[in-house]
Order: structure tokens, then C-alpha cells, then sequence
């Protein structure tokens, strides 16, 4: 992996609640929390470029070093809980 980072893929999954790939993007790289779950699914909460926050899940491949945006959607309470 170089210092850049894996790639990112946003998938159709991901596009289901007609968010933006800019904006679904912009919430993966501007991280405020990432939670990882034990099934390997990671869930990102940022902000889209308007300042509304996202949750935006992902998993990693290895094998492609890409990281797969698999949901993107407006985040909900139990996301945006205090740091």
C-alpha cells in the first residue's frame, strides 16, 4: 500500500438513498467518528460538503486495497453520539 491510502469505491448499494457520490466522498474523507465493527464493516460518520453529517459504511479488501463504500445514508442518532 503506498502512502496515499487504498482506494475508495462507491458502490450502487451505497447510492440507494440518492446521496451524492461528491458528498458521500466528502463524508469518507473528512471523518468524525469511524466505528469498527466485528464483522469487518466499518461506519464512518461525516459531513457531506454542505455541513450535513453522514453515515457512510464501508469494508476493506486486501486483495484490491480498496476500501468499498457499501451505505450512505443521512445519520441517524445512534451515530451522533458526543466524542
Amino acid at each position: 500500500m503506498d502512502s496515499s491510502g487504498p482506494r475508495v469505491s462507491v458502490t450502487e448499494a451505497a447510492r440507494r438513498h440518492r446521496i451524492e457520490d461528491e458528498d458521500i466522498l466528502h463524508a469518507y474523507r473528512n471523518a468524525m467518528t469511524i466505528e469498527y465493527r466485528d464483522d469487518g464493516f466499518i461506519i464512518i460518520t461525516g459531513a457531506k460538503r454542505d455541513g450535513d453529517l453522514l453515515e457512510v459504511g464501508l469494508r476493506y479488501d486486501p486483495d484490491t486495497d480498496t476500501n468499498f463504500i457499501l451505505h450512505a445514508m443521512f445519520a441517524r442518532q445512534q451515530f451522533l453520539r458526543p466524542s
